[in-house]
């Protein structure tokens, strides 16, 4: 089987078996439930920031584990203040950045329950619902970076605000992906599967600001980088619980002991914190990038074009050192050979904070466009396609 399918596979609880002949099994769940993906399990009011006008729920719903199984995931749903229109408001899933892997980061925990550019969204007049991913917020370990998970969560969090009735999201019509960073990685795995995972989803337009489109290189980025091991940490750590081939101890070494403990306990800050703590060439005993057991790994959960029919407009910042903008470039390649709609915005001075900052307001117009007639003409003269 080709690797560039193995996300997707796994996803049906199945071990698969890549082309080196390298097989990755996805380890079940502790906790698993007797629900359908998208079922509404439970909602409770959540808070908005000052100046925000609407409804706010803390609400939990199912989705897949990474090997299928169907567990508990949390999140946040919001609703935009005034009447609905005829047939409900139209649904935005926002996918978010890197925040840790502890369930006390989870977004729905923070006293906000919000993130930057809430407002906006809702400003389009749509239900916005904002998934923590599995794992965050939850039983069991944040599969960080792993695609079908992540993609699930996204789409099957349109399904569970759709049964929140006080939401009046319309039952089926248009819904928009947006995510950042991470959040662009897990839109990218969304939008190639709704077909298949969520064919009630109707996604008339995604966007992906600076996602992760190479995993490999992403996680390579900070053996020797204290701005950016963090990430390479957060996947070591994660996917040695979420794949059984897989292990932290064969890549870390013994003086990692108190790194994996900050990751299971504390968010972003404090990892980065601890493992640059003056020893950070110390850390690894083992590159994972020479292990096949880790490049099937990478393989699987790296973002391929799918031949999706929605359109897609993915932004990202030349001058971009967390993530480099080449996977990016080769994602958008291959998705204009597959004959997919996708348009691309860079700019070489962009960086992956300055990128949200200058493109903000022109991505929500293009999702909004998308919103109101999916079969709105690309935004660019021209398009990489071209």
């Amino acid at each position: 089987m080709a690797a560039l399918a193995a996300g997707l596979l796994l996803l049906a609880g199945v071990a698969v078996l890549l082309d080196d002949a390298t097989t990755l099994t996805a380890t079940r769940p502790a906790v698993v439930i007797d629900a359908t993906p998208g079922e509404l399990l439970s909602v409770e009011p959540g808070p908005l920031p000052d100046g925000v006008e609407g409804d706010a729920w803390r609400i939990s719903y199912a989705s897949r584990a990474p090997d299928g199984s169907v567990v508990p995931v949390s999140g946040m749903a919001f609703r935009p203040d005034g009447p609905a229109p005829e047939g409900g408001f139209p649904v935005i899933s926002w996918a978010h950045v890197t925040v840790g892997a502890a369930d006390g980061c989870a977004p729905s925990q923070a006293p906000s329950g919000s993130f930057a550019g809430l407002e906006r969204l809702l400003a389009l007049g749509a239900v916005v619902v904002a998934t923590d991913y599995a794992g965050l917020g939850t039983p069991g370990s944040h599969p960080y970076l792993v695609g079908a998970s992540e993609g699930a969560a996204v789409l099957d969090g349109v399904r569970a605000v759709r049964a929140l009735a006080e939401a009046d999201a319309a039952a089926d019509g248009p819904v928009g992906l947006i995510g950042y960073s991470q959040g662009g990685h897990a839109v990218l795995f969304a939008r190639a599967m709704a077909a298949d995972h969520a064919p009630d989803v109707d996604v008339v337009g995604s966007v992906v600001v600076a996602p992760v489109t190479d995993v490999a290189e992403f996680v390579a980025g900070g053996e020797g980088n204290p701005d950016l091991v963090v990430f390479r940490l957060l996947v070591l750590r994660t996917w040695a619980d979420a794949y059984e081939e897989l292990s932290w101890s064969e890549v870390t070494t013994r003086e990692a002991a108190s790194v994996g403990e900050a990751i299971d306990e504390g968010c972003t800050d404090p990892i980065g914190e601890e493992a640059a703590d003056g020893f950070l060439d110390r850390l690894w005993s083992d590159r994972p990038e020479a292990r096949p057991e880790w490049r099937a790994a990478f393989a699987a959960n790296t973002p391929r074009a799918s031949g999706a029919a929605s359109p897609l407009l993915v932004v990202h910042g030349g001058a971009d050192p967390v993530v480099p903008i080449g996977g990016t470039e080769r994602f958008v390649a291959e998705a204009c050979r597959r004959g997919e709609p996708v348009e691309l915005v860079t700019d070489p001075s962009w960086n992956h904070g300055t990128v949200m900052v200058e493109t903000w307001d022109d991505d929500l117009a293009w999702l909004a466009e998308r919103l109101a007639d999916p079969t709105a003409p690309p935004s660019s003269d021209e398009p990489p396609c071209s």
